[in-house]
């Protein structure tokens, strides 16, 4: 019994499963195709072929155009009775409607059976319904065995030329010729393709790309007046067509500016040049993408940046200032008023001096306390009696 190759080696999320019946003594195989999954559906011709050359012929196939299968076997014709030629045209598909066109990424054409000719060659050429004429281009699909069957696929591969092979209410056309009408080739050999399967694949993406924020951090504090946005960005498979564009929002999501990517086509890493940075304050900053297709993400939480360019105020000193008699052992702390604290990292002996009367720095370490924002110098030994020492906190903090 002649029965369809085995297609379940192909990645395909499918809702139904496969059923094979038996029609009588002809021994049909009859194939029922679901739609796939969000990545791709299969299409078949829901009747009979017209030709300008060639026809169907009887014999041990059954001619069958039902139940969404194609199984017949057809015959090159004569051109002046010297020249084989074929060319036959499927008009009537099942619409693609499981994306609008604007999603479709590829076509692709396959074609199960065998041949009695080894040497012939087809071609498969669609119906451009944009421009309301068959495309110029014809695509090869190689030869097919004379025994045992096997299968046949070819690709558009190119997402714009494949939205223009399907109408806006999914409609579909395919033309399959040998290579004497595809290549101008000759032919003497009247060839017999036996049909076992002809569908065609359409893959398609409606899922949205991802992207993230990477710098900065969420509740990072800059005193910067630039800031470069950096992110990540990928489109998840199966069937993805890529991200094409990203996105940033500076203000939650009420204006959008374009990222760039990390070189040209690479958006696994993006960035922005935020500058300048127009005013103190937090900002939100969040990222979305966009694909190949037209998809785009829908923001996240994004991440808060806070911008201070206010130095840290002084609010409280111990000793206090000009204050008298103290003791030789004494530490030298300051206490901030800081709405956003001060940077432990800012708080050092560069930025904590004391120096005695005659302007000599003073040996010590310095701490700083983030809870109650006290820095506090230490002396690494006694200070020195009736003498004046001047604390100072530089702009560095």
């Amino acid at each position: 019994m002649r029965s369809a190759l085995d297609l379940g080696k192909r990645r395909m999320r499918c809702t139904a499963p496969v059923f094979t019946v038996l029609l009588a003594a002809a021994a049909i195989v009859i194939i029922f195709s679901s739609a796939c999954g969000a990545s791709s559906a299969f299409k078949v011709p829901m009747t009979d072929p017209s030709f300008t050359f060639g026809s169907r012929v009887s014999g041990d196939y059954r001619n069958v155009q039902a139940n969404d299968n194609t199984y017949m076997r057809v015959r090159e014709g004569r051109f002046f009775f010297i020249f084989a030629l074929f060319d036959a045209r499927w008009e009537g598909w099942q619409a693609f409607t499981e994306a609008p066109r604007e999603k479709l990424l590829d076509i692709r054409v396959e074609l199960v059976g065998y041949q009695s000719d080894a040497a012939e060659a087809w071609y498969v050429q669609f119906y451009n319904n944009e421009a309301g004429a068959w495309d110029t281009n014809w695509y090869a699909l190689g030869s097919l065995p004379t025994s045992p069957k096997g299968m046949l696929e070819v690709a558009v591969g190119d997402a714009a030329r494949a939205r223009r092979f399907v109408s806006p209410s999914g409609a579909f056309r395919l033309r399959l010729a040998d290579a004497t009408v595809a290549a101008g080739r000759l032919d003497l050999t009247s060839t017999d393709l036996y049909i076992d399967l002809l569908r065609a694949r359409f893959v398609y993406d409606v899922t949205p790309p991802l992207s993230s924020v990477t710098a900065p951090l969420n509740g990072e504090l800059t005193r910067a007046s630039s800031y470069t946005v950096r992110g990540v960005s990928s489109d998840p498979a199966p069937d993805a067509s890529g991200v094409a564009a990203v996105e940033v929002s500076l203000d939650g999501g009420s204006t959008w500016m374009e990222a760039a990517p990390r070189a040209p086509g690479d958006w696994s890493a993006w960035s922005y040049a935020w500058s300048p940075i127009p005013s103190e304050g937090t900002y939100s900053i969040r990222s979305r993408a966009r694909d190949g297709a037209g998809n785009v993400e829908a923001p996240g939480p994004g991440v808060s940046l806070v911008v201070d360019w206010t130095p840290p105020v002084v609010s409280h000193t111990s000793p206090e200032d000009g204050q008298a008699n103290v003791a030789v052992t004494s530490e030298v702390r300051a206490t901030f008023s800081e709405a956003h604290g001060v940077d432990p990292a800012t708080v050092n002996g560069s930025t904590f001096l004391l120096r005695d009367s005659v302007g000599t720095p003073v040996s010590g370490s310095v701490t700083y306390d983030p809870v109650s924002m006290t820095a506090a110098f230490r002396p690494d030994g006694e200070l020195a009696y009736d003498t004046a020492y001047t604390a100072t906190l530089t702009t560095g903090l």
